[in-house]
């Protein structure tokens, strides 16, 4: 298993997308590049330009989109979550837009998912701080993360709750590979942010995950070998011996989510 661990970190996807267009809000993540940088991520794109390859991206967030992915886009969305990538989609209070709720449940359909964005403006700026209320591992370890003027969502059947606001309101929550934050003031540069946002962010960059029945590891590692993302592999050609390596793997179900 050593092998193909090590044949697999050679080459594994460890870039940041910080996508502001279809209508994004224009703001800077400057905190939270810095903090991933230094979990291992060598590249943080800002940029409202869509890619025309998402394979260098481990994690990607789309920052208060207010127009429409098309099918191109949403297609692109898929390939990359069903090749093991992570999507955060950040939503926003209703003063930044009235279409940022609708946009992303569009998308979120497309995708397969059952939450839903709603559109509010909830609680009056930096200062509030967030609870943790479920065990999982984008939420391992975070304490008081400070937001400021959420939206809210309807947590569908898929996913859970994982941080909530003082009312009571979702924070963010999690379906499958999804993200779904109602305040991207929890990431930006907007507010001070605590040591409890820092801990949310590393989660998102290197959350736990299990390699066939070994222990339960956050490295990247086990991230890579766990996703098999098509840039990570390495192929050579009468690669028997890989084969054989990997048939002496116990094969055991692997998943996100920390027991």
């Amino acid at each position: 298993m050593s092998v193909l661990l090590a044949l697999t970190l050679a080459a594994s996807a460890d870039e940041v997308l910080w996508y502001e267009g279809n209508g994004g809000y224009s703001t800077s993540a400057t905190h939270m590049a810095g903090v991933l940088t230094a979990a291992g991520a060598t590249g943080f794109d800002d940029t409202t330009s869509w890619p025309s390859d998402f394979s260098d991206y481990r994690l990607v967030f789309l920052v208060a989109s207010s127009t429409a992915y098309d099918a191109s886009q949403t297609a692109d969305l898929q390939d990359f979550v069903d090749d093991g990538g992570i999507l955060v989609l950040l939503g926003e209070n209703t003063d930044v837009s009235t279409t940022i709720a609708s946009t992303y449940n569009d998308l979120l359909a497309d995708l397969g998912a059952t939450s839903e964005y709603v559109s509010d403006r909830i609680d009056t700026g930096c200062g509030n701080y967030g609870t943790v209320v479920a065990k999982h591992p984008y939420a391992d370890g975070v304490s008081s993360p400070e937001y400021a003027s959420p939206c809210d969502l309807t947590v569908g059947s898929g996913a859970t709750s994982l941080i909530e606001g003082s009312s009571g309101h979702v924070l963010l929550a999690a379906e499958g590979s999804l993200a779904l934050a109602t305040d991207m003031n929890m990431f930006d540069d907007s507010c001070t942010l605590t040591s409890g946002n820092e801990q949310l962010w590393e989660n998102l960059f290197n959350p736990w995950v299990q390699v066939g029945c070994g222990p339960w590891e956050r490295t990247d590692v086990s991230l890579a070998f766990h996703h098999f993302r098509p840039q990570s592999r390495l192929w050579i050609s009468g690669c028997a011996l890989c084969v054989l390596l990997f048939l002496k793997i116990p094969q055991c179900d692997v998943r996100h989510d920390k027991p």
